[in-house]
């Protein structure tokens, strides 16, 4: 991103995907706003901008970058926001934290947090649960999981088996099928009275 992409990005204001932090001394609440961000459609944190759209900056170290890489560790799962730097006119610069959708549901420090326009708030637990499950529904659904002394056998119906016979998928199981004895079952006789 440079200079003018950024100018550009700011004069929208802060909202649901665009996170303004004077300095990295606010990178714990950024960090709640990545998590927020990674929870709905994703966007912007930018570090070194005043609430009102400012740019400020800030002399940034390697130290400075660690701390941000450390605060991003707690996020969980593991995310990675592409980090950059935009150098200003007066020498300091803006760190540009661009979030990607994560599709799936994050939490910072262990709470699950999410965006509402400007402001980042944690998720309400209904929410957060509804989310869980959304997600793992498709892998860890109750049809999905294997029924312990479950066997899975070929039908038995004779008018299938000919064909079945015929597929070579299925072919050895049928035979060795076959060599049982296929009986009806039983017909309960039950009576009104």
């Amino acid at each position: 991103m440079n200079l003018q992409q950024l100018k550009t990005l700011i004069t929208a204001g802060e909202s649901e995907n665009l996170e303004f932090k004077n300095s990295t001394g606010q990178r714990t609440a950024a960090m709640k706003a990545v998590c927020g961000m990674l929870n709905g459609l994703g966007g912007f944190v930018l570090f070194g901008v005043t609430d009102k759209g400012g740019l400020r900056g800030q002399d940034i170290n390697a130290n400075t970058m660690e701390t941000i890489y450390a605060q991003l560790g707690r996020i969980d799962p593991p995310a990675f926001p592409d980090i950059e730097t935009v150098t200003l006119e007066n020498g300091k610069s803006v760190i540009v934290l661009r979030v990607t959708d994560g599709g799936g549901v994050y939490t910072y420090d262990g709470r699950p947090y999410i965006r509402t326009g400007p402001t980042t708030r944690v998720m309400p637990w209904e929410e957060y649960e509804r989310r869980l499950m959304e997600r793992l529904h498709s892998t860890r659904r109750r049809e999905n999981e294997p029924v312990p002394g479950a066997r899975l056998s070929v039908p038995a119906l004779p008018e299938l088996q000919p064909e079945l016979l015929r597929s070579k998928v299925i072919s050895w199981p049928m035979r060795r099928f076959q060599a049982s004895k296929i009986s009806k079952p039983p017909v309960s006789n039950c009576s009104a009275q």
